[in-house]
Formats: structure tokens, C-alpha cells, sequence
């Protein structure tokens, strides 16, 4: 069976579905004044749902310009607590429909106002980027995005932007092959006065049960620790696939990983029941579900 990645969601307001008036996206903040923010509706130009962000740069002088996201306290209290080093992975889909330089267009992952990681470079086709940073953090520092321009004189381009989804203490999964998809479909009924019945289907949600084996002390901790606080997860099917990623949640009714996985090996097994908690979308807008 192939391997899967799965990680802690932070912050919310990542998918921009929000009402058509807003100016700037709540939880963002601009970089500077010469960046405008528009609801973005056209086919072409959003990914899993009905409003992307399009950002406006025009500006004559030097100057970064762009948006950025704090993440706050919400990245202190996701991170698993029993280890220093951190990975934060982040997956966008988005472009620039202009052909500038690489080191201009850039999205950036800052792990404070004054660390910066690797730099990542926008393209100008419509598609999915990641990239992950590891890394000691604890106390004061908490995770910034910024989708920027770097600084530079008379530019002027559109960026687009969708789904940007920053998880932390992100591992890739070796279910067994005893593993299981399902689904199921919820409904509403409603019973009219003259009795009358009628079902509505609201959605549909994917479920995944995955067997884990030969899990170390600390792999079965995070999971357990992930599952008691009731987190927002990406489990990602396929890494180079845009559309394979899915929010979800433990719904193990007990611990996941509680067995010890053979005699005097020291390690543990346990199964994943992980439940989707949208229709397929990446939208987050609503704050935790």
C-alpha cells in the first residue's frame, strides 16, 4: 500500500469563500498600500470552491507588497508538545498571470517576523505548490505567511490565490493493506403537518479506516494527542495530485494507537478512523468545524 501524509491543520480563512463585499480577507493584513484585494469568481482562476483571492499589484516605488497571515497562538496551541522540532508543511494553488522573474512572484513561510525559510517562486499556469520547513519552535515563535512581491519598482500583475492550507507536525502513514475507504451520505427529514415525509441530502463525507504498524512511542503519541484535541487534519492520498488532500478528523471512539506491536520490537499499532468533515472542498473559512 502506498504511502499517505498527514499532518495538523492551523488557522482558518485559508479558502477565502466569504461574502462577495469584503475588502481584505479576515485574519490577513496587507503589506502595503499599492496591493488591492478583490473576490475572485472566474473558473479558471479559483480551485475547490466558489471565491479565490485575486491581488492587484501596482506600485512605482520599491517595496514588498503583498498579504500576510498570523497564525498566532492557534500554531502554539496545534503544535505536539512533547517535541522541539516542527515541521510545517504548506500546499497553495495559485499563479501569476504575468512572466516575472522568479525571485519577484514568491510566496513565504516566515517562522517569525524575523526568520525567514526557503523562498517559494509563484509560476504562471494554474497549479498546485508546496513546501515544508523543519524547525525549533516554541515560546514567541509563530508562524507568518506572506504572499508577496518582492521589492522592486513599476510592477504591475494580478496574483491568484486559493487553498492555502499551513499544517504542522505533518508525517507520512503506511497503512496496511487491510485498510478500508468508505462513505456515507447525510440527510435531513422533514415531515410536513399533513404527514407527509421528505429527505434532502445535505452531503456527502469519505471516511478512512487505516491500519497502523510498527509506530514509534512518539508517532503513537501524536496521534493520540491530535485525536484527544479533537484537531482539523489534511490527510493527503497523493502528494502530486491537487485534488487528493481532504480535511478530516479522528473519530476513533477510543485512543487510535494503544496496542503494543509485538514482543520486546517497542513499538505500537492501532487504526486510524479518520472521517471528512466537508464535501470535498478545502474551505475553512467558518473557523474550526
Amino acid at each position: 500500500m502506498g504511502d499517505f501524509s498527514i499532518g495538523a491543520l492551523i488557522g482558518a480563512n485559508q479558502s477565502f469563500d466569504a461574502p462577495s463585499s469584503w475588502t481584505i480577507p479576515n485574519g490577513w493584513t496587507r503589506l502595503a498600500d499599492e496591493c488591492s484585494l478583490y473576490p475572485e469568481t472566474g473558473a479558471t482562476n479559483i480551485h475547490s470552491s466558489a471565491v479565490g483571492l485575486r491581488m492587484n499589484i501596482n506600485s512605482s516605488a520599491a517595496g514588498e507588497n503583498g498579504i500576510r497571515y498570523d497564525y498566532g497562538t492557534a500554531a502554539q496551541a496545534t503544535w505536539f508538545p512533547d517535541i522541539t522540532t516542527h515541521v510545517l508543511a504548506l500546499s497553495v494553488w495559485g499563479y501569476t498571470t504575468e512572466n516575472v522573474p522568479t525571485t519577484n512572484a514568491e510566496l513565504i513561510v516566515l517562522l517569525s517576523a524575523s526568520v525567514t525559510t526557503p523562498k517559494f517562486p509563484f509560476a504562471t499556469t494554474p497549479a498546485r505548490r508546496d513546501i515544508a520547513y523543519s524547525s525549533a519552535i516554541s515560546g514567541a515563535n509563530r508562524p507568518l505567511l506572506d504572499l508577496q512581491v518582492a521589492s522592486q519598482t513599476n510592477i504591475n500583475l494580478k496574483l491568484y490565490v486559493d487553498d492555502v492550507l499551513l499544517r504542522v507536525d505533518e508525517t507520512t502513514i503506511y497503512p496496511t493493506y487491510d485498510m478500508a475507504i468508505g462513505g456515507g451520505i447525510k440527510r435531513q427529514l422533514y415531515r410536513t403537518l399533513g404527514g407527509d415525509a421528505y429527505s434532502y441530502r445535505t452531503r456527502r463525507n469519505f471516511k478512512f479506516d487505516l491500519p497502523l504498524e510498527l509506530l514509534s512511542t512518539s508517532h503513537a503519541n501524536l496521534f493520540n494527542w491530535w485525536w484527544r484535541n479533537d484537531f482539523n487534519l489534511l490527510l493527503t492520498l497523493d502528494t502530486s495530485d491537487a485534488e487528493s488532500s481532504l480535511i478530516c478528523r479522528l473519530v476513533n471512539e477510543a485512543a487510535p494507537i494503544s496496542h503494543v506491536d509485538g514482543a520486546g520490537r517497542g513499538t505500537w499499532k492501532g487504526n486510524l478512523e479518520l472521517l471528512c468533515i466537508n464535501d470535498g472542498r478545502l474551505a475553512l473559512d467558518e473557523g474550526p468545524i
